[in-house]
């Protein structure tokens, strides 16, 4: 439930937190809960205000770059990570290692020709219905 903050519009997103808490085990996830309040939320002040948190919340909210198409950050780590992954077989010999090096510089280097060439790397079927998925439960929030 928590990781649903960041496609909340950023105004409302203590008013979501607040909603939330209720619904969450406040005893076994304190230590997560005053972490996410320190550096995402915003933790309570001495007057009972409610600040930015140290990683201000227009930062890492991503429900106006969800809507309008933009790039999340996200995304394109998770790729490059999945890629990397890749990698990972038993006991790997160095010509396994440079045989998967090479492939995956192979892969980059043909998403940059085509970014070169002003045309987006093609997005996999899957994951081009999902993002239409999440635009469409944004676009009902309210």
């Amino acid at each position: 439930m928590l990781r649903a903050l960041a496609f909340v519009p950023t105004d409302d997103v203590v008013a979501v937190y607040l909603e939330l808490l209720p619904h969450i085990d406040n005893v076994s996830l304190a230590g997560l809960l005053n972490y996410l309040e320190t550096w995402y939320i915003g933790s309570l002040d001495r007057f009972g205000q409610r600040g930015n948190g140290r990683f201000g919340r227009e930062i890492w909210n991503v429900y106006q770059r969800t809507i309008d198409g933009g790039m999340r950050t996200n995304n394109s780590l998770e790729g490059i990570h999945n890629r990397i992954n890749k990698f990972d077989t038993n006991n790997p010999t160095i010509w396994n290692f440079i045989d998967k090096l090479r492939s995956f510089n192979e892969s980059i280097y043909s998403d940059v020709l085509q970014w070169n060439n002003g045309l987006e790397p093609s997005a996999r079927k899957k994951w081009s219905i999902v993002e239409k998925a999440k635009v469409a439960v944004l676009g009902h929030y309210g």
